[in-house]
Order: C-alpha cells, then structure tokens, then sequence
C-alpha cells in the first residue's frame, strides 16, 4: 500500500501543474485517480493483486505512468524471455 500512497502524493504536486492545462472533466480524473483500490489476495493473505482501481490514465499522472510503465516492462521481460529460447 506503501507503493501507492507514495504515488498519490506525487499526484496531488501533478494536479497543481496541470490544471490550467486541461479542461473540468480531465481535471476530476485525475483528482479522483486511485482513491478507491480493490485487491484480490490469496487464503494466507501474503500475496495481493490489485484487482480494480479508479485511473485517470493520463500518461503524465505519476501513479497512472508507474502502473503502465510496470505492465510495459513484464511484456518486454516475457517478450525478452520468448527471444532467449529461440
């Protein structure tokens, strides 16, 4: 949860940037990005999966660009994995 708590408050810097920039509806996005989490967790609750969020999806919202950047990277690792054998 850590993780993105730290994310959010880089968010709350984000949103004094941007809002001259965008319009009231992109705006509210990106205010309400990631205030409600839903996780999946297994029986012993040591692992957890983030199961559904609320996200803007602006590229520049730092929680939104970690979260891609974090999905692009295991595509390119599968990818790179893929290569290897072949």
């Amino acid at each position: 949860m850590d993780k993105y708590t730290e994310k959010k408050r880089r968010n709350q810097v984000f949103q004094k940037f941007i809002e001259r920039h965008v319009g009231e509806n992109q705006m509210t996005l990106v205010r309400e990005c990631n205030t409600f989490l839903s996780f999946v967790t297994d029986k012993s609750l040591e692992k957890q999966k983030l199961y559904k969020a609320n996200s803007c999806k602006n590229r520049f919202c730092p929680v939104c660009a970690w979260r891609k950047a974090r999905k692009d990277a295991l595509g390119l690792s599968l990818m790179m994995q893929h290569v290897k054998k072949d």
